[in-house]
């Protein structure tokens, strides 16, 4: 999978968590906050270039494009600018 579709992702996750509630939110929920972004994200979420990102297959509509890492840093970085 190409790196632009999961910046995308990144982004996408970043803006959902800074319009959430901050403080800290349990595993459960950072599951169910990736899930929602990701079922949101596949053809609906554009890049720079305003080109609207689309899976490489059926499969891939169901993959999460970055690690769980990378989505519960990005988490923790929501929670922080939402206190801000």
């Amino acid at each position: 999978m190409c790196s632009k579709p999961s910046n995308a992702f990144l982004l996408a996750l970043l803006v959902f968590c800074n319009q959430s509630s901050a403080g800290a939110i349990p595993d459960t929920q950072r599951d169910k906050l990736v899930v929602r972004v990701l079922t949101n994200f596949w053809d609906h979420a554009k890049l720079a270039n305003g080109q609207v990102v689309h899976p490489l297959s059926e499969g891939d509509r169901k993959t999460i494009p970055i690690s769980r890492m990378a989505a519960n840093r990005v988490i923790d970085v929501g929670e922080i600018s939402a206190l801000g």
